[in-house]
């Protein structure tokens, strides 16, 4: 079935136009009007995914301590989840919740074909490589492992992306304690935090 336009999809924050999709009768938040959708929208094609219906997603870096959680958190809520990890082992553990995926982020191959197996409508980027600190290899990650996750999901089509970065030591020296995504990023890190922040820059 086809999907419907874009002018009549949901935006991330609400229902699209004309959408009949099933709330489950909860009232939302203090009350104000329904809980957030799940399930299918009644209007749509029951092939296609209106704004708060069930996605395709895939986690990647699903089974670390991160990535557990948000499957099993994307599965309660109906979306159709795939693992990815890059150990087989790992990935067939994954449960009924999620799909496994074997999936080698720092190749390009492999996560192409990882994205083609299991056509997700939106990613999950949970990729790091911290078991030995090795801040080098971690740095490797952000910056390879994103541009493959991106190319992969542009070749069939992903209309979104979620990347885990990190909130601490990189912000800039400035204004109050708490930060936002929109507060500017250290301009000149000690040198031992450079290569990691480099890769910060380039993951967001």
């Amino acid at each position: 079935a086809e999907r419907p336009p874009p002018a009549t999809r949901a935006a991330a924050g609400g229902p699209g136009p004309g959408c009949e999709q099933e709330t489950g009768g909860r009232p939302g938040k203090g009350g104000e009007g329904p809980a957030p959708h799940r399930g299918r929208c009644r209007r749509c094609a029951p092939a296609t995914v209106c704004g708060h219906g069930p996605m395709r997603t895939c986690a990647a870096r699903a089974t670390g301590v991160l990535g557990s959680r948000v499957v099993r958190g994307l599965s309660s809520v109906g979306h159709v989840v795939y693992g990815a990890s890059r150990r087989p082992e790992r990935a067939a553990a994954l449960g009924a919740g999620a799909t496994g995926l074997v999936m080698d982020a720092l190749d390009r191959a492999s996560v192409e074909a990882a994205f083609e197996e299991a056509r997700p409508e939106a990613v999950v980027h949970l990729l790091t490589d911290l078991a030995r600190s090795d801040f080098g290899a971690n740095a490797r990650l952000r910056v390879e492992g994103t541009d493959h996750l991106l190319a992969a999901g542009r070749a069939v089509g992903v209309k979104r992306c979620i990347a885990q970065s990190y909130a601490a030591w990189p912000y800039a020296r400035t204004g109050g304690p708490v930060k936002t995504e929109e507060d500017p990023l250290d301009p000149t890190p000690p040198t031992n935090m450079r290569e990691s922040m480099k890769a910060i820059r380039h993951l967001e």
